[in-house]
């Protein structure tokens, strides 16, 4: 019971946070063709039916192509690849789990300049929820 308690209690932090977030970082600015720039270090708080876990993007955006490094809550690092299409960002992170590769699937909307909600699909586990933010 408990544990369920935690979870909602995170959740509606993680439902707090996004409906704040233009407050503390502005709005969404895009460029002449209007599309974000997503380039730069961001940090990821996942929700998921196992509670919270942090995590970190590296991103550099060439036009609407965004590469970059993922690192896990447990440090692993991996390659990402993904594009921007206005303000919705998709990517995919190829990446080990004990002896079986796993592709993760992040998709994501900017709610500002500075911060990207969205979720994480690992394989066919039900998808994680996520919100992140630049870190500045």
């Amino acid at each position: 019971m408990q544990n369920v308690l935690m979870r909602r209690v995170a959740v509606m932090g993680a439902l707090l946070w996004l409906l704040c977030a233009p407050l503390a970082f502005g709005t969404l600015t895009p460029d002449s063709t209007g599309r974000a720039d997503v380039s730069g270090e961001w940090r990821l708080r996942v929700v998921d039916r196992g509670g919270l876990g942090d995590a970190g993007l590296t991103l550099r955006q060439h036009g609407d192509s965004i590469l970059g490094d993922y690192v896990s809550h447990g440090g692993n690092v991996a390659g990402l690849r993904g594009a921007i299409s206005r303000t919705e960002v998709r990517a995919e992170i190829d990446t080990r789990i004990g002896i079986r590769e796993e592709r993760l699937q992040i998709v994501g909307v900017l709610v500002t300049s500075d911060s990207i909600a969205g979720t994480i699909a690992l394989g066919s586990n039900p998808p994680a929820r996520f919100v992140s933010w630049r870190v500045r």
